[in-house]
């Protein structure tokens, strides 16, 4: 175990900015080290009694270290996801080495193949996470541009479990008329296209959510 790496590693995910929320405009953003907790909050709160939740668990808090070393790494990066997997994987080999912690590769593969029913959930859950932060953000004010409409038309197609599902179609049958308002602000503000409010309802009332 090198210590000092444990301590700069920490510090590291306690400063590191989310790079897509900088992208947004939003100066005062969330870090790595409070999104992956939030992420194990959600995992906690809605995990199925069928899944490991100690495993789950491990996931939520190992999924983004890699960023520590390669940074934020978003689509406007413009880099091949099967790059983007690669470079991940070598950080987190770097990381465990340091650490003395073999586990943790095991663990983040498990995580970036996205098979096991835990790796599905766990990701879900981090997909959810950015949706309510969208929402957080634009709702007081932080946004320089509107985040959450891009977010919902993302984390629709991306959600891959019943319980991520549900709780998608919750949030947005509890927080349509927040959702309604905070974008109407925004069109108002800056103009652009109107987002169609019918399709909250409609992806709320929908069997598949």
């Amino acid at each position: 175990m090198d210590f000092l790496y444990l301590l700069n590693q920490q510090e590291k995910l306690s400063s590191l900015p989310r790079k897509g929320w900088l992208q947004h405009g939003i100066l005062n953003s969330e870090t790595v080290a409070s999104h992956a907790l939030s992420v194990a909050f959600l995992v906690r709160t809605f995990i199925p009694k069928n899944l490991d939740k100690e495993k789950c668990l491990d996931l939520a808090i190992v999924h983004d270290q890699a960023e520590t070393i390669i940074g934020d790494i978003t689509p406007s990066d413009n880099i091949r996801t099967e790059d983007k997997k690669e470079k991940e994987l070598k950080a987190m080999q770097l990381i465990a080495e340091k650490l003395n912690a073999p586990d943790l590769i095991k663990l983040f593969k498990e995580y970036q193949d996205q098979k096991t029913p835990e790796a599905l959930f766990v990701h879900d859950m981090d997909r959810i996470q950015a949706l309510f932060m969208a929402l957080q953000y634009d709702r007081t004010n932080q946004s320089r541009e509107e985040a959450f409409p891009e977010f919902l038309e993302t984390t629709q197609k991306q959600l891959k479990t019943p319980v991520g599902k549900r709780v998608f179609k919750s949030f947005l049958a509890q927080c349509k008329e927040e959702i309604e308002k905070t974008h109407i602000k925004y069109v108002r503000q800056w103009g652009g296209v109107v987002f169609v409010k019918d399709k909250i309802l409609r992806l709320a009332e929908s069997h598949e959510y």
